[in-house]
């Protein structure tokens, strides 16, 4: 029970969209990835209906003491889900961004991070939350971006919670997000790192857009502070 999920859950009419697309002759299989290549293609769904919300977190109380993701939605009871399930009337509207991180691949152990890997990431955050932005302002130029985010690509794909809090703070700075909501889980350290390490890259003055620093000088920044991979914890991301 991972994040895809898990939206899917919420958003039943996730479900259609894939199915949706294929129907249009003008998209293959190819067209609804989110990188092809290597090169970031993330996609923006607008308008979705929520039509319930349901609560992972943990809660030895009512029944979840290791909470519902991953592995431990498998384990759970029907009772136990049905009670961590919320209807939502009138359903709440959801705007979803899909973009992939990377996966520590075949590399064994904790390895460090590679100069790629990282400008990847970089890109993939910047182009998502960029689209956001363009997006949120062909509604209305007035209207403020607001993303959600947390540990992305932090669970089965075995990134850093610190470099990938991080690199998603660089990013929402390039693409000029209004407010960054960040969920940590109950896990704020890694977060609270990155904020401070953002701080000291940047200075205490000015923000990115001020700064006489470039996007390959940060990346020189972040390498050399050898930032490693983790371990997969197998329960999806």
């Amino acid at each position: 029970f991972a994040q895809d999920e898990i939206q899917v859950a919420e958003h039943p009419v996730l479900a259609s969209v894939r199915e949706c697309f294929l129907r249009n002759q003008a998209y293959t299989e190819n067209n609804l990835l989110t990188v092809e290549k290597y090169i970031a293609t993330p996609i923006l769904i607008s308008g979705v209906e929520r039509n319930c919300a349901i609560a992972t977190d943990r809660s030895s109380s009512k029944g979840r003491p290791n909470g519902l993701c991953g592995n431990n939605f498998w384990i759970a009871d029907k009772k136990t889900v049905l009670a961590a399930t919320k209807v939502l009337k009138p359903p709440t509207i959801s705007n979803i961004l899909a973009m992939e991180a990377p996966k520590i691949g075949a590399c064994t152990g904790k390895c460090p991070y590679e100069r790629e890997e990282i400008r990847f990431i970089l890109a993939s955050a910047i182009t998502g939350f960029s689209a956001a932005v363009t997006e949120t302002k062909s509604v209305n130029p007035d209207f403020r971006t607001v993303i959600h985010t947390g540990y992305w690509g932090c669970g089965a794909y075995g990134g850093n919670r610190e470099l990938m809090s991080l690199l998603q703070l660089i990013a929402a700075c390039c693409a000029e997000v209004d407010v960054l909501h960040f969920h940590s889980g109950g896990d704020n350290e890694p977060y609270e790192k990155a904020v401070g390490i953002l701080e000291q890259i940047m200075g205490s003055e000015g923000g990115m857009n001020e700064a006489d620093i470039s996007l390959e000088d940060i990346i020189s920044q972040l390498l050399r502070r050898n930032y490693h991979w983790n371990n997969s914890d197998g329960d999806g991301d």
